[in-house]
C-alpha cells in the first residue's frame, strides 16, 4: 500500500454522514492491521533496539540477500616462511615471510597483529637443509612461546620438517611470529609457510 490518502474532508455548515467518517477510520484501520508497507516507514525508524532478540529467522532471510560482498572482510593471510635458522637454545630465529597472500591486511614484516579481540587459528611449518638433528618451530605472541613443534631427525633423515597449529585467544593488537631454530646455527629453511585466519569474535 502507498501513502494513505484521506478519502473525505468535512467542511463547516455541511452535513457529515456516518459513511463517510466510516470511510476515513477504514483507511486508517485497513493500514495499521496489515497493511503497513515500506513506503509508510520513515528511514531510520526501525531502530536495532526496536527489533526483539530472535525475530529476524533464517526463513526471513531471501535467497541470496546475504552475499560475499555485504560481509565484512575476512581476515586470513598465507606468507611463504625464509630465512636462516637460530641456535636451538629453545629460542630461534624470527624467520621473515614473502606474502602470498592478506586478507583485511594485518599481516606485515613477517608478523601479524589481531585486529579484533577473538579467536584466530595458526599454522607454521618449516624445513631445512640437509640436517640430520634436532629442529624446532615455535609461534610467539609477543615474543613469548604459545606452543611449538620438536623433530629429531637422527643421522638418517636429512631434510626434516616440523609442522605446528595452534588455536590462541587474542585481544586487539597482540602480535604472532614465527620462530626457527636447529641444532646447527644458520641452517637455511628451505620450505616452509606461516598462515593464520580469524574464526571468531569475541569482543
Amino acid at each position: 500500500m502507498s501513502n494513505i490518502s484521506k478519502p473525505t474532508t468535512f467542511t463547516s455548515n455541511t452535513t457529515i454522514s456516518s459513511s463517510a467518517v466510516n470511510d476515513n477510520f477504514d483507511t486508517i484501520y485497513n493500514e495499521f492491521n496489515g497493511g503497513i508497507s515500506s513506503a509508510n516507514i520513515a528511514d531510520n525508524a526501525v531502530a536495532t533496539a526496536k527489533i526483539p532478540d530472535s525475530a529476524v529467522t533464517t526463513a526471513k532471510l531471501a535467497d541470496g540477500a546475504v552475499t560475499a560482498a555485504k560481509l565484512a572482510t575476512p581476515v586470513a593471510f598465507s606468507a611463504s616462511v625464509t630465512g636462516t635458522t637460530g641456535n636451538l637454545a629453545y629460542t630461534g630465529s624470527s624467520v621473515s615471510g614473502t606474502e602470498v597472500f592478506d586478507l583485511g591486511s594485518n599481516y606485515a614484516s613477517a608478523t601479524f597483529t589481531a585486529p579484533y579481540d577473538g579467536v584466530y587459528s595458526f599454522t607454521a611449518r618449516a624445513g631445512i637443509d640437509n640436517h640430520a638433528g634436532r629442529l624446532l618451530v615455535s609461534i610467539k605472541k609477543g615474543g613469548a612461546v604459545q606452543g611449538d613443534g620438536f623433530m629429531y631427525a637422527g643421522s638418517s633423515i636429512n631434510d626434516p620438517v616440523v609442522t605446528v597449529t595452534l588455536l590462541l585467544s587474542l585481544s586487539a593488537t597482540n602480535t604472532i611470529t614465527v620462530d626457527v631454530g636447529s641444532e646447527t646455527s644458520g641452517q637455511t629453511i628451505t620450505s616452509g609457510n606461516f598462515s593464520g585466519h580469524l574464526v571468531g569474535r569475541t569482543d
